[in-house]
């Protein structure tokens, strides 16, 4: 067979469909010209520039990329006559991200990386951003912002503020959400602004902010109420109030009565900026859902329950949105909780304590499935290697009974991407590896996974490389179960004849297949 002959359909068309051309407008040619002279960070730049302005642009490449050359080339144009417009123009990237990708997690990056973006600056040329305003601050063009001087001021923080504040509701809520609140951008611009009037934007910005992060946590559930709901009867009164009262709605209400009272009708720009500074904000309230479940659990030899409560606050915190930030720590250390008690606790009460974690899972399994699906596959494995078999099947019975996400196929979106159920196949290779555990005691989850997939049918994308986990599967011991995997495995598309697979991997596995 000649490699080199071999053409591949998919990929000329797809070519064919992004080989167009790309026009750069000349006011980004500033971020060639501040790396002038230096071929790699030049390339840098036309390589970032190209890909920004393309039709079919990678946002997750563009966003990174724009942190890179903002961080890595920050000494480069520091001290150049153009350093205003660079930071403008690329904050504006992280804007442009923040406001047009319809993907979380770019949203998220954008957030951050503008935020921290800000805040090297202030510590790297608080010089520069002291400087004057030239002129009015109001949403002018670029080449009107710089007709004149291309440095950096204090305006060109000062439009971006203006930015920020005009954003809709969806991209403004990833700015609450994160890890470097604005808060410590005031804090630091109060070092270096003195003027009154220099705070306008920032004042109003701030003010939204702790406006809509209130908002926003009084349309949840008030995590003090499901708490005193979940505790026994029997506890002393209050045992849980003075932990749980920073999160309370009776507080935040009164953090919001006090935005509304004591800081916006200040009439001293600068002062009302002070107070906002000194706010609870969104982060703060999210370190304090991260910590209560500890505190809960230090009151163990005062309450008999609270390490089960600490455990049922961990598992609210995976279905409360807003708090995605802490739930890669908070599966850690449920994963690792769970993992103790199934060794540690006695067969009766270990029986007792899974009923209620799974009826609580069973609601984030509404809201949350993937955080949830973790947690019931680490319950999963450590029970199967208990090999106990009336507690192995209470699991599965209750694992089924909370069902199965089905693909939910849905339109295709103007990136050309199918919608679907982001937890269908994170449950399907879940189930899978709770039956490669012990392929003869899961036979019940076999069957129910035999029976969903027929029922609501299976999607998998080329780029999920779900014939490894069916690999997996076939090198369980799973002799007792054959005939039921090989059912399932009928049910899988991850055959070439079935998926439409083109291409050299194809061509080779088919004359492997031949010469075997």
């Amino acid at each position: 067979m000649d490699f080199d002959q071999f053409q591949s359909d998919a990929l000329t068309r797809n070519l064919d469909l992004t080989n167009i051309s790309v026009v750069i407008p000349h006011s980004f040619q500033t971020l060639e010209d501040a790396v002038k002279g230096y071929a790699g960070k030049e390339k840098q730049a036309r390589d970032l520039l190209l890909e920004y302005h393309h039709k079919y642009r990678n946002w997750h490449f563009v966003v990174q990329e724009t942190q890179r050359y903002a961080i890595g080339n920050l000494r480069l144009y520091r001290n150049s006559v153009l350093n205003g417009k660079v930071i403008y123009l690329l904050s504006n990237i992280f804007l442009h991200a923040l406001r047009d990708s319809e993907r979380f997690e770019i949203r998220s990056l954008a957030a951050d990386h503008l935020l921290a973006y800000w805040l090297k600056l202030l510590e790297e040329m608080p010089e520069e951003l002291a400087k004057p305003a030239l002129g009015e601050i109001s949403a002018t063009g670029i080449e009107e912002l710089f007709a004149t001087d291309t440095s950096c001021h204090q305006g060109i923080v000062r439009r971006l503020f203006l930015e920020l504040l005009e954003l809709p509701e969806a991209p403004f809520e990833f700015l609450m959400r994160s890890f470097y609140p604005p808060k410590r951008i005031g804090a630091k611009l109060l070092r270096i602004w003195q003027d009154g009037p220099s705070f306008v934007e920032l004042r109003a910005f701030l003010e939204r902010f702790f406006r809509n992060t209130y908002d926003f946590w009084l349309s949840r559930e008030d995590p003090c109420r499901w708490l005193d709901q979940q505790a026994e009867a029997n506890r002393p009164a209050g045992s849980w109030l003075e932990d749980c009262m920073p999160l309370g709605h009776e507080l935040l209400r009164k953090r919001l009565q006090a935005l509304e009272t004591e800081v916006v009708p200040e009439p001293d720009h600068r002062r009302a900026v002070e107070m906002l500074t000194g706010m609870t904000d969104f982060h703060d309230l999210v370190q304090l859902y991260f910590h209560l479940p500890r505190k809960i659990a230090e009151k163990a030899d005062k309450l008999s329950q609270a390490g089960h409560i600490s455990m049922l606050i961990q598992l609210k915190t995976l279905e409360v949105k807003g708090l995605e930030a802490i739930h890669e720590d908070v599966l850690r250390e449920i994963n690792f909780e769970i993992g103790r008690w199934i060794r540690e606790e006695s067969t009766d009460q270990l029986e007792t304590l899974l009923d209620r974690i799974l009826s609580v899972l069973g609601i984030s399994l509404q809201n949350y499935p993937q955080a949830a699906l973790q947690i019931i596959r680490t319950m999963g494995l450590e029970i199967l290697a208990t090999d106990y078999r009336p507690l192995i099947d209470f699991f599965l019975r209750r694992i089924i009974r909370l069902g199965f996400q089905s693909p939910m196929l849905g339109q295709v979106s103007t990136q050309w991407q199918i919608s679907v159920n982001p937890a269908h196949l994170a449950n399907v290779r879940i189930w899978l590896d709770i039956i490669k555990a012990n392929p003869l005691r899961s036979r019940a989850l076999l069957s129910a996974l035999i029976v969903n997939l027929s029922l609501g049918g299976i999607f998998v994308r080329d780029t999920d490389l779900f014939q490894k986990d069916v690999s997996q599967l076939l090198n369980a011991p799973i002799r007792p179960v054959y005939n039921l995997v090989k059912q399932l495995a009928k049910l899988f598309p991850v055959y070439f004849s079935q998926i439409g697979a083109e291409g050299l991997l194809r061509q080779v596995s088919t004359d492997v297949d031949e010469i075997t």
